[in-house]
Protein backbone atom coordinates (compact mmCIF):
# COMPACT_ATOMS: atom_id res chain seq x y z
CA UNK A 1 0.00 0.00 0.00
CA UNK A 2 1.34 3.43 -0.95
CA UNK A 3 1.38 5.88 1.97
CA UNK A 4 2.43 9.43 2.78
CA UNK A 5 3.77 9.80 6.30
CA UNK A 6 3.84 13.39 7.48
CA UNK A 7 5.30 12.71 10.91
CA UNK A 8 8.98 12.95 11.82
CA UNK A 9 11.00 11.89 8.78
CA UNK A 10 13.75 10.26 10.89
CA UNK A 11 12.10 8.33 13.76
CA UNK A 12 14.09 5.98 15.97
CA UNK A 13 12.63 2.87 14.32
CA UNK A 14 13.63 4.08 10.87
CA UNK A 15 17.17 5.01 11.98
CA UNK A 16 17.55 1.62 13.65
CA UNK A 17 16.50 -0.24 10.50
CA UNK A 18 18.98 1.63 8.32
CA UNK A 19 21.74 1.44 10.95
CA UNK A 20 21.46 -2.35 11.12
CA UNK A 21 21.67 -2.66 7.36
CA UNK A 22 24.58 -0.20 7.22
CA UNK A 23 26.51 -1.99 9.97
CA UNK A 24 26.31 -5.28 8.08
CA UNK A 25 27.54 -3.72 4.84
CA UNK A 26 30.22 -1.68 6.62
CA UNK A 27 31.56 -4.82 8.31
CA UNK A 28 31.89 -6.58 4.98
CA UNK A 29 33.55 -3.57 3.34
CA UNK A 30 36.06 -3.18 6.15
CA UNK A 31 36.86 -6.89 6.13
CA UNK A 32 37.09 -7.32 2.37
CA UNK A 33 38.07 -3.99 0.85
CA UNK A 34 39.85 -1.83 3.41
CA UNK A 35 41.84 -4.54 5.17
CA UNK A 36 44.10 -5.26 2.18
CA UNK A 37 44.84 -1.67 1.13
CA UNK A 38 48.34 -0.42 1.69
CA UNK A 39 49.37 3.11 2.59
CA UNK A 40 51.35 3.40 -0.64
CA UNK A 41 48.16 3.30 -2.71
CA UNK A 42 46.57 6.22 -0.90
CA UNK A 43 46.61 9.86 -2.02
CA UNK A 44 48.58 12.64 -0.37
CA UNK A 45 47.00 14.57 2.49
CA UNK A 46 49.33 17.57 2.29
CA UNK A 47 46.50 19.90 1.24
CA UNK A 48 43.01 20.32 -0.13
CA UNK A 49 42.59 20.19 -3.90
CA UNK A 50 38.81 20.24 -4.11
CA UNK A 51 35.72 20.61 -1.95
CA UNK A 52 35.33 16.86 -1.41
CA UNK A 53 38.84 16.69 0.04
CA UNK A 54 37.73 18.75 3.06
CA UNK A 55 36.04 15.96 5.09
CA UNK A 56 38.90 13.54 4.34
CA UNK A 57 41.48 16.13 5.32
CA UNK A 58 39.62 16.99 8.56
CA UNK A 59 39.30 13.35 9.63
CA UNK A 60 42.94 12.72 8.76
CA UNK A 61 44.03 15.79 10.76
CA UNK A 62 42.01 14.61 13.77
CA UNK A 63 43.50 11.11 13.64
CA UNK A 64 47.13 12.04 12.89
CA UNK A 65 48.18 12.82 16.51
CA UNK A 66 47.01 9.41 17.69
CA UNK A 67 47.57 7.05 14.73
CA UNK A 68 50.54 6.27 12.49
CA UNK A 69 50.59 8.23 9.22
CA UNK A 70 49.76 5.32 6.89
CA UNK A 71 46.99 4.06 9.17
CA UNK A 72 45.57 7.56 9.54
CA UNK A 73 45.25 7.85 5.75
CA UNK A 74 43.51 4.50 5.50
CA UNK A 75 41.18 5.22 8.42
CA UNK A 76 40.29 8.68 7.09
CA UNK A 77 39.28 7.28 3.71
CA UNK A 78 37.33 4.43 5.32
CA UNK A 79 35.48 6.71 7.74
CA UNK A 80 34.51 9.23 5.05
CA UNK A 81 33.52 6.50 2.60
CA UNK A 82 31.36 4.68 5.15
CA UNK A 83 29.83 7.99 6.27
CA UNK A 84 28.86 8.72 2.67
CA UNK A 85 27.36 5.22 2.44
CA UNK A 86 25.32 5.82 5.61
CA UNK A 87 24.03 9.15 4.30
CA UNK A 88 23.06 7.59 0.97
CA UNK A 89 21.31 4.64 2.63
CA UNK A 90 19.40 7.01 4.95
CA UNK A 91 18.26 9.16 2.04
CA UNK A 92 17.13 6.33 -0.22
CA UNK A 93 15.42 4.50 2.66
CA UNK A 94 13.64 7.73 3.66
CA UNK A 95 11.91 7.84 0.27
CA UNK A 96 10.68 4.26 0.67
CA UNK A 97 9.74 4.77 4.33
CA UNK A 98 7.64 7.86 3.69
CA UNK A 99 5.92 6.70 0.52
CA UNK A 100 5.77 2.89 0.75
CA UNK A 101 6.33 1.24 4.11
CA UNK A 102 8.74 -0.11 6.70
CA UNK A 103 9.74 -3.26 4.84
CA UNK A 104 10.39 -1.34 1.64
CA UNK A 105 12.61 1.08 3.57
CA UNK A 106 14.84 -1.75 4.81
CA UNK A 107 14.85 -3.34 1.36
CA UNK A 108 15.77 -0.04 -0.32
CA UNK A 109 18.78 0.40 1.96
CA UNK A 110 19.97 -3.15 1.31
CA UNK A 111 19.29 -3.00 -2.44
CA UNK A 112 21.47 0.09 -2.73
CA UNK A 113 24.17 -1.31 -0.47
CA UNK A 114 24.61 -4.55 -2.44
CA UNK A 115 24.75 -2.74 -5.78
CA UNK A 116 28.20 -3.28 -7.29
CA UNK A 117 28.25 0.13 -9.10
CA UNK A 118 27.35 1.92 -5.86
CA UNK A 119 30.03 0.08 -3.92
CA UNK A 120 32.52 0.97 -6.66
CA UNK A 121 31.47 4.60 -6.33
CA UNK A 122 32.10 4.49 -2.59
CA UNK A 123 35.55 2.86 -2.88
CA UNK A 124 38.54 4.97 -1.89
CA UNK A 125 39.78 5.66 -5.41
CA UNK A 126 36.32 6.99 -6.43
CA UNK A 127 35.46 8.89 -3.22
CA UNK A 128 36.25 12.25 -4.81
CA UNK A 129 34.08 11.66 -7.87
CA UNK A 130 30.99 9.70 -6.97
CA UNK A 131 30.36 9.14 -3.26
CA UNK A 132 29.14 12.62 -2.39
CA UNK A 133 27.57 13.07 -5.83
CA UNK A 134 25.30 10.13 -4.99
CA UNK A 135 24.40 11.82 -1.71
CA UNK A 136 23.70 15.14 -3.47
CA UNK A 137 21.37 13.59 -6.05
CA UNK A 138 19.48 11.63 -3.38
CA UNK A 139 19.17 14.79 -1.28
CA UNK A 140 17.67 16.64 -4.26
CA UNK A 141 15.17 13.84 -4.88
CA UNK A 142 14.21 13.82 -1.19
CA UNK A 143 13.48 17.54 -1.46
CA UNK A 144 10.93 16.81 -4.18
CA UNK A 145 8.76 15.13 -1.52
CA UNK A 146 8.38 18.36 0.44
CA UNK A 147 5.07 20.21 0.70
CA UNK A 148 6.85 23.58 1.04
CA UNK A 149 8.11 24.61 -2.42
CA UNK A 150 10.28 27.52 -1.34
CA UNK A 151 12.15 25.60 1.33
CA UNK A 152 12.41 22.52 -0.89
CA UNK A 153 13.68 24.69 -3.74
CA UNK A 154 16.47 25.96 -1.52
CA UNK A 155 17.44 22.38 -0.67
CA UNK A 156 17.36 21.41 -4.33
CA UNK A 157 19.49 24.36 -5.38
CA UNK A 158 22.09 23.81 -2.67
CA UNK A 159 22.28 20.07 -3.43
CA UNK A 160 22.81 20.77 -7.13
CA UNK A 161 25.39 23.46 -6.31
CA UNK A 162 27.42 21.00 -4.22
CA UNK A 163 27.09 18.38 -6.97
CA UNK A 164 28.54 20.82 -9.52
CA UNK A 165 31.19 22.05 -7.10
CA UNK A 166 32.45 18.48 -6.96
CA UNK A 167 32.49 18.18 -10.74
CA UNK A 168 30.62 19.59 -13.73
CA UNK A 169 30.04 15.97 -14.76
CA UNK A 170 26.71 16.46 -13.03
CA UNK A 171 25.45 19.21 -15.35
CA UNK A 172 23.19 16.90 -17.33
CA UNK A 173 21.64 15.51 -14.16
CA UNK A 174 21.11 19.01 -12.80
CA UNK A 175 19.45 19.94 -16.08
CA UNK A 176 17.09 16.95 -15.70
CA UNK A 177 16.20 17.94 -12.13
CA UNK A 178 15.51 21.54 -13.15
CA UNK A 179 13.57 20.25 -16.15
CA UNK A 180 11.27 18.40 -13.75
CA UNK A 181 10.74 21.64 -11.81
CA UNK A 182 10.00 23.44 -15.08
CA UNK A 183 7.37 20.81 -15.94
CA UNK A 184 5.72 21.43 -12.58
CA UNK A 185 5.50 25.14 -13.36
CA UNK A 186 4.17 24.47 -16.86
CA UNK A 187 1.44 22.23 -15.45
CA UNK A 188 0.49 24.64 -12.67
CA UNK A 189 1.52 28.28 -12.40
CA UNK A 190 1.16 28.05 -8.62
CA UNK A 191 4.07 25.58 -8.62
CA UNK A 192 6.52 28.17 -9.97
CA UNK A 193 8.17 28.60 -6.56
CA UNK A 194 9.91 25.24 -7.01
CA UNK A 195 11.94 26.37 -10.03
CA UNK A 196 12.39 29.99 -8.98
CA UNK A 197 13.63 29.15 -5.47
CA UNK A 198 15.90 26.37 -6.76
CA UNK A 199 17.47 28.62 -9.41
CA UNK A 200 18.09 31.39 -6.89
CA UNK A 201 19.70 29.07 -4.33
CA UNK A 202 21.77 27.37 -7.07
CA UNK A 203 23.23 30.72 -8.11
CA UNK A 204 23.92 31.89 -4.55
CA UNK A 205 25.28 28.55 -3.26
CA UNK A 206 27.45 28.04 -6.37
CA UNK A 207 29.00 31.47 -5.89
CA UNK A 208 29.73 30.78 -2.23
CA UNK A 209 31.18 27.34 -2.93
CA UNK A 210 33.26 28.72 -5.80
CA UNK A 211 34.83 31.29 -3.47
CA UNK A 212 35.40 28.69 -0.74
CA UNK A 213 36.88 26.09 -3.07
CA UNK A 214 39.09 28.61 -4.84
CA UNK A 215 40.49 29.75 -1.49
CA UNK A 216 41.15 26.18 -0.32
CA UNK A 217 42.23 24.52 -3.54
CA UNK A 218 45.45 24.45 -5.44
CA UNK A 219 44.70 26.59 -8.57
CA UNK A 220 46.71 24.17 -10.72
CA UNK A 221 44.22 21.40 -9.87
CA UNK A 222 41.13 23.60 -10.09
CA UNK A 223 39.59 22.08 -13.21
CA UNK A 224 36.43 20.25 -14.09
CA UNK A 225 34.38 22.34 -11.68
CA UNK A 226 32.19 25.42 -11.86
CA UNK A 227 33.78 28.39 -13.64
CA UNK A 228 32.94 32.09 -13.64
CA UNK A 229 30.97 31.59 -16.85
CA UNK A 230 28.84 28.95 -15.14
CA UNK A 231 28.21 31.33 -12.26
CA UNK A 232 27.12 34.00 -14.71
CA UNK A 233 24.73 31.58 -16.42
CA UNK A 234 23.22 30.50 -13.08
CA UNK A 235 22.77 34.11 -11.95
CA UNK A 236 21.24 35.24 -15.25
CA UNK A 237 18.86 32.26 -15.27
CA UNK A 238 17.76 32.98 -11.70
CA UNK A 239 17.07 36.62 -12.54
CA UNK A 240 15.17 35.72 -15.72
CA UNK A 241 13.02 33.07 -14.01
CA UNK A 242 12.31 35.38 -11.08
CA UNK A 243 11.21 38.12 -13.48
CA UNK A 244 9.03 35.68 -15.41
CA UNK A 245 7.36 34.49 -12.21
CA UNK A 246 6.44 38.09 -11.35
CA UNK A 247 4.46 38.30 -14.60
CA UNK A 248 2.11 35.47 -13.59
CA UNK A 249 -0.66 34.83 -14.43
CA UNK A 250 0.35 34.67 -18.08
CA UNK A 251 -0.88 32.50 -20.98
CA UNK A 252 0.58 28.96 -21.07
CA UNK A 253 2.25 29.64 -24.42
CA UNK A 254 4.08 32.66 -23.01
CA UNK A 255 5.09 30.66 -19.93
CA UNK A 256 6.44 27.86 -22.13
CA UNK A 257 8.29 30.31 -24.36
CA UNK A 258 9.88 32.14 -21.44
CA UNK A 259 11.05 29.00 -19.65
CA UNK A 260 12.21 27.49 -22.94
CA UNK A 261 14.30 30.56 -23.77
CA UNK A 262 15.96 30.48 -20.34
CA UNK A 263 16.80 26.79 -20.65
CA UNK A 264 18.04 27.04 -24.23
CA UNK A 265 20.12 30.11 -23.45
CA UNK A 266 21.63 28.47 -20.38
CA UNK A 267 22.40 25.27 -22.30
CA UNK A 268 24.06 27.21 -25.10
CA UNK A 269 26.20 29.22 -22.71
CA UNK A 270 27.25 26.13 -20.74
CA UNK A 271 28.19 24.29 -23.92
CA UNK A 272 30.20 27.32 -24.95
CA UNK A 273 32.03 27.08 -21.62
CA UNK A 274 33.55 23.75 -22.63
CA UNK A 275 33.06 19.98 -22.30
CA UNK A 276 30.58 18.68 -19.76
CA UNK A 277 33.34 17.23 -17.67
CA UNK A 278 34.31 13.71 -18.65
CA UNK A 279 37.19 12.60 -16.51
CA UNK A 280 40.59 13.43 -17.88
CA UNK A 281 42.73 11.66 -15.30
CA UNK A 282 44.21 8.29 -16.10
CA UNK A 283 42.88 6.67 -12.93
CA UNK A 284 39.31 7.28 -14.04
CA UNK A 285 39.79 6.41 -17.71
CA UNK A 286 38.12 3.00 -17.63
CA UNK A 287 35.25 4.20 -15.44
CA UNK A 288 34.66 7.24 -17.63
CA UNK A 289 34.29 5.31 -20.88
CA UNK A 290 30.89 5.09 -22.60
CA UNK A 291 28.97 2.03 -21.51
CA UNK A 292 29.28 0.38 -24.95
CA UNK A 293 33.07 0.30 -24.46
CA UNK A 294 32.71 -1.66 -21.22
CA UNK A 295 32.58 -5.42 -20.79
CA UNK A 296 29.26 -7.25 -21.10
CA UNK A 297 29.12 -7.96 -17.36
CA UNK A 298 29.57 -4.25 -16.64
CA UNK A 299 26.84 -3.32 -19.12
CA UNK A 300 24.47 -5.73 -17.39
CA UNK A 301 25.34 -4.48 -13.92
CA UNK A 302 25.05 -0.81 -14.83
CA UNK A 303 22.02 -1.09 -17.10
CA UNK A 304 19.56 -3.74 -15.91
CA UNK A 305 18.91 -2.41 -12.40
CA UNK A 306 18.19 1.21 -13.48
CA UNK A 307 15.91 0.02 -16.30
CA UNK A 308 13.87 -2.05 -13.84
CA UNK A 309 13.88 0.96 -11.50
CA UNK A 310 12.45 3.22 -14.23
CA UNK A 311 9.70 0.70 -15.01
CA UNK A 312 8.91 0.32 -11.29
CA UNK A 313 8.74 4.11 -10.82
CA UNK A 314 6.34 4.36 -13.75
CA UNK A 315 4.18 1.59 -12.23
CA UNK A 316 4.21 3.46 -8.93
CA UNK A 317 3.06 6.62 -10.72
CA UNK A 318 0.19 4.73 -12.34
CA UNK A 319 -0.79 3.24 -8.97
CA UNK A 320 -0.80 6.62 -7.21
CA UNK A 321 -2.95 9.73 -7.18
CA UNK A 322 -2.53 13.48 -6.82
CA UNK A 323 0.95 14.62 -5.79
CA UNK A 324 2.24 11.06 -5.31
CA UNK A 325 1.52 10.37 -8.96
CA UNK A 326 3.42 13.51 -9.93
CA UNK A 327 6.34 12.66 -7.63
CA UNK A 328 6.85 9.18 -9.04
CA UNK A 329 6.52 10.51 -12.57
CA UNK A 330 9.23 13.07 -11.81
CA UNK A 331 11.31 10.35 -10.18
CA UNK A 332 11.10 8.20 -13.30
CA UNK A 333 12.27 11.14 -15.43
CA UNK A 334 15.29 11.84 -13.20
CA UNK A 335 16.20 8.15 -12.99
CA UNK A 336 15.84 7.83 -16.75
CA UNK A 337 18.11 10.86 -17.22
CA UNK A 338 20.72 9.30 -14.91
CA UNK A 339 20.53 6.10 -16.95
CA UNK A 340 21.05 8.03 -20.20
CA UNK A 341 24.03 9.88 -18.72
CA UNK A 342 25.52 6.56 -17.60
CA UNK A 343 25.37 5.37 -21.20
CA UNK A 344 27.74 8.23 -22.11
CA UNK A 345 29.84 7.93 -18.95
CA UNK A 346 29.67 4.60 -17.14
CA UNK A 347 30.66 6.16 -13.82
CA UNK A 348 27.15 7.57 -13.51
CA UNK A 349 25.80 4.04 -13.39
CA UNK A 350 26.45 4.23 -9.66
CA UNK A 351 24.10 7.23 -9.34
CA UNK A 352 21.48 5.54 -11.52
CA UNK A 353 21.64 2.35 -9.42
CA UNK A 354 21.37 4.37 -6.19
CA UNK A 355 18.28 6.17 -7.50
CA UNK A 356 16.78 2.86 -8.65
CA UNK A 357 16.96 1.38 -5.14
CA UNK A 358 13.68 2.86 -3.82
CA UNK A 359 11.34 1.81 -6.65
CA UNK A 360 13.24 -1.47 -7.03
CA UNK A 361 12.59 -2.25 -3.35
CA UNK A 362 8.86 -1.87 -3.99
CA UNK A 363 9.13 -4.09 -7.07
CA UNK A 364 11.13 -6.76 -5.22
CA UNK A 365 8.58 -6.89 -2.40
CA UNK A 366 5.82 -7.22 -4.99
CA UNK A 367 7.70 -10.09 -6.63
CA UNK A 368 8.35 -11.83 -3.30
CA UNK A 369 4.65 -11.74 -2.50
CA UNK A 370 3.88 -13.35 -5.84
CA UNK A 371 6.58 -16.00 -5.28
CA UNK A 372 5.11 -16.93 -1.89
CA UNK A 373 1.79 -17.62 -3.57
CA UNK A 374 3.35 -20.04 -6.07
CA UNK A 375 2.59 -23.66 -5.20
CA UNK A 376 4.90 -25.46 -7.61
CA UNK A 377 8.60 -25.51 -6.60
CA UNK A 378 10.11 -25.17 -10.08
CA UNK A 379 8.43 -21.84 -10.96
CA UNK A 380 9.22 -20.59 -7.47
CA UNK A 381 12.92 -21.35 -7.88
CA UNK A 382 13.03 -19.74 -11.33
CA UNK A 383 11.22 -16.65 -10.07
CA UNK A 384 13.61 -16.36 -7.10
CA UNK A 385 16.57 -16.58 -9.48
CA UNK A 386 14.97 -13.80 -11.51
CA UNK A 387 14.82 -11.57 -8.43
CA UNK A 388 18.49 -12.26 -7.72
CA UNK A 389 19.34 -11.40 -11.33
CA UNK A 390 17.44 -8.10 -11.03
CA UNK A 391 19.49 -7.18 -7.95
CA UNK A 392 22.84 -8.50 -9.21
CA UNK A 393 22.60 -8.77 -13.01
CA UNK A 394 26.22 -9.76 -13.49
CA UNK A 395 26.17 -12.52 -10.84
CA UNK A 396 25.64 -15.42 -13.29
CA UNK A 397 28.59 -14.32 -15.43
CA UNK A 398 30.77 -13.79 -12.38
CA UNK A 399 29.87 -17.25 -11.05
CA UNK A 400 30.57 -18.90 -14.41
CA UNK A 401 33.89 -17.08 -14.72
CA UNK A 402 34.92 -18.17 -11.24
CA UNK A 403 33.91 -21.75 -11.96
CA UNK A 404 35.91 -21.76 -15.18
CA UNK A 405 39.04 -20.68 -13.34
CA UNK A 406 38.80 -23.46 -10.77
Amino acid sequence: MLVDRRRNAFPIEFIARVAIAWSLVATVLVAVHWSDMGGATLPSFDGVDRLVDVPIWLVHAALSPFVAAANAKLMALAIVSLSALLCAMMLVARIAWRLMGDEEASLAALVMAISIPVMFGLASERIDFLAWQIVCVLTAVNALMSRQPRIAGIGLGVSCAVLLAISTDGLLLVAAIFGVLALRWLRDRNARDWLVSASQSLAIASGALYALTFLLANPANYSGTVSLLHLGVFAASAVALTALSKLEPIPPAMRLGGIGLVFLGSAGAVLFAGPLGLADDQAATNAGLPIWNQGFATILQYGVTPIIGVIAAMNLAQSSRDWLRRFWGDYAIILGAALLVSVLDARFGAIACALAAAPLAWQVRHWLRAIRNMKRPAPRVLATMGVVFALLPALPMIALSAAAQV
